[in-house]
């Protein structure tokens, strides 16, 4: 007879705790909705937060990785994110085509080694001037280490490079804007007063972050120089072999450098390697920061709301 006594008593008991909550409620009406509002706001905030978030990272990772995990990318400061390293890394030596030879002929890891260089600079094309235009000196092959594709025309070719022929592919982007009614292939731009001849068109590869991708003129890398001079230090693409672990190829890839600039044993190197997943990692770290600020400050609505 005790434990039907003690249901009933809880059950009177809950019966009781329900009616003074909504008689609560029904006496703080403001108060009530408030606070329901509160912590429904702070949940679809926790929900929004986490979709734009990993949405992101999935974006950035996929234009970050378009050139694929086999891909190193050596140049004067590698991988800094402050400025004493940055004003340390200025004071390397450049890197040099010579450089970028030496990883070709010696290394058994890559498939290809392109050297390239850039500057933003003024196209011109008849009567039409575009600012802004990232202009790209490379040696051939750089279709290979990169997912360039073009919709007319050819590629630079390895004949183009050793000749230092005054050739381009241009964007889609510039071929829009300087050609919009002809057909690019075989019209001229200018750079820097010299005239380039269109022998391409890249395949449009979208923005990232508001930032075009398809706003290039790709040139030979002797024409490059003979237009904004050769004292500038190269980067250089390697794209490792088929199967073979990048932690491999950039060991080697260390080892032949270290070796061509004779860097002295048990001192650091002097240029730096980084991958696609270098910066992923750090995208993804920095976003994990903001991630777990914002959630703790919805938690604390959270609370508050409880």
């Amino acid at each position: 007879m005790t434990r039907p006594r003690s249901r009933r008593e809880a059950s009177a008991a809950q019966r009781e705790n329900l009616k003074i909550a909504f008689d609560a409620i029904r006496a703080n009406k403001l108060r009530s909705v408030l606070t329901v509002l509160g912590n429904v706001v702070a949940v679809m905030s926790v929900i929004l937060v986490v979709a734009v978030i990993d949405g992101v990272n999935t974006y950035v990772g996929d234009k970050i990785l378009e050139q694929g995990l086999q891909v190193l990318t050596i140049d004067k400061y590698g991988f800094i994110t402050d400025d004493d390293a940055f004003r340390e890394a200025e004071k390397r030596r450049d890197l040099t085509l010579w450089d970028a030879r030496a990883l070709e002929d010696r290394m058994r890891l890559a498939a290809r080694v392109v050297a390239q260089i850039e500057a933003v600079k003024r196209v011109h094309g008849g009567r039409t001037e575009l600012a802004n235009v990232t202009v790209r000196g490379t040696t051939d092959g750089y279709e290979d280490v990169g997912k360039y594709e073009v919709t007319e025309g050819r590629h630079l070719d390895a004949s183009d490079v050793e000749r230092r022929r005054p050739v381009a592919v241009i964007g889609s982007d510039v071929a829009a804007s300087l050609f919009p009614r002809v057909d690019p292939v075989g019209q001229t731009v200018k750079v820097a007063g010299q005239a380039l001849l269109v022998v391409g068109v890249l395949q449009s590869r979208g923005n990232v972050f508001g930032q075009s991708q398809d706003n290039i003129v790709v040139t030979t890398l002797g024409q490059f120089e003979k237009m904004f001079g050769a004292h500038r230090s190269l980067t250089i693409l390697v794209k490792a072999n088929p199967g073979v672990d990048l932690d491999r190829a950039e060991d080697e890839a260390r080892v032949v450098l270290r070796s061509e600039r004779h860097v002295p044993l048990g001192k650091p190197d002097d240029f730096g390697i980084s991958t696609a997943e270098t910066f992923r990692a750090l995208y993804q770290s920095l976003t994990g920061g903001i991630f777990a600020g914002t959630i703790a400050l919805v938690a604390i609505s959270l609370v508050v709301g409880g």
